[in-house]
């Protein structure tokens, strides 16, 4: 072995030709025999960690031990077991002193100047221990980020409003395209209220070509109330949807069909916000095929409440000069 020459406390150092060193110390269990042992550097506290602990009030002793034992990567727990230190004691050590964490916290916390100027009360965080940053820099940047965000608020308000008015602009045409669609392939049956909305419909889909459309009316008696008349317009439609539930299913697979195939041709590219490339083509489209429904509105639904339609009926069944006198109940 090679003799490195130095020594620490009258303790020869030997360093092998690989680098590793060794020390000689007397035999425990042999007199005036020495053995060879790997060399470990003593684990010292820096003046650091020593003005630390003096700070805090720590034990300088304990704290040593404590290092030495983290440094052979013991936990806490054998800590206790070994020396006697409890665990918390040990985890606070570490957290306040040997932690990569305790020197950001502490340079956190002793860089941070509360300025007392008439802004509010800025945190201004200084790049060193003596040096602040100017507040004439920070002022201008707020400001321009304020600017920054005013614009983009005002971006986002132009395009919401201009979302709302393209819903306001092409809703009605939407809910009357989608109308028009279901008027030429759905088969599921249309109940209605009176003859008067039954012509109607009838003629709506001679005009989109589904004749074979069931279309029928259930009208109001003197003895429904409101709730046996829906019941009663819900059973009809029932039992026809039951005896033609093939031919439903059938129109329901031509109607997504169609649909979309007009989506893939971008007809419905006005519809959309924003619109697409073919919204001029799509436009004349959907127009051309509500032009029937625009020109013939649904008619108004006929008041129905029990009152006025008992007066409707009687009138229909009295001459013209007869008048209808209210009820008079004597006492």
């Amino acid at each position: 072995m090679k003799n490195n020459g130095k020594s620490k406390k009258h303790i020869r150092i030997f360093e092998t030709p690989d680098g590793r060193k060794f020390i000689k110390v007397p035999c425990p269990k042999e007199a005036n025999t020495d053995i060879i042992v790997p060399y470990e550097k003593p684990v010292e506290l820096t003046e650091e960690e020593e003005s630390k602990a003096n700070a805090l009030g720590f034990d300088l002793k304990r704290v040593l031990t404590v290092k030495r034992l983290l440094s052979k990567e013991l936990g806490p727990t054998a800590i206790q077991k070994q020396t006697g230190i409890s665990r918390s004691t040990v985890n606070k050590y570490k957290k306040y002193l040997f932690s990569k964490s305790a020197k950001i916290r502490e340079k956190s916390t002793k860089n941070t100047v509360i300025s007392k100027s008439g802004f509010s009360n800025l945190l201004i965080f200084s790049t060193s221990g003596s040096e602040t940053t100017n507040t004439y820099f920070i002022i201008p940047g707020l400001l321009l980020l304020m600017v920054v965000w005013l614009i983009f608020k005002i971006i986002d308000h132009m395009h919401q409003k201009a979302k709302l008015d393209h819903m306001r602009e092409y809703g009605h045409l939407r809910n009357l395209f989608y109308r028009a669609l279901d008027y030429s392939y759905l088969r599921y049956p249309i109940i209605c209220n009176s003859e008067k909305e039954e012509r109607y419909y009838k003629d709506i889909l001679i005009h989109y070509n589904n004749q074979g459309r069931y279309v029928a009316s259930e009208e109001y008696q003197l003895s429904d109330t409101s709730q046996s008349h829906r019941s009663r317009k819900n059973n009809h439609e029932q039992k026809i949807r039951k005896n033609n539930k093939f031919d439903i299913i059938q129109a329901q697979e031509r109607y997504s069909q169609k649909f979309r195939e007009i989506a893939n041709k971008g007809l419905l590219d006005c519809l959309h916000f924003p619109q697409g490339p073919n919204s001029i083509e799509s436009e004349k489209f959907i127009r051309k095929a509500i032009q029937y429904l625009v020109d013939n509105p649904e008619p108004n639904c006929n008041d129905r409440s029990r009152k006025k339609y008992v007066e409707e009926i009687a009138k229909q069944h009295t001459n013209q000069d007869t008048k209808i006198r209210p009820l008079e109940i004597s006492a």
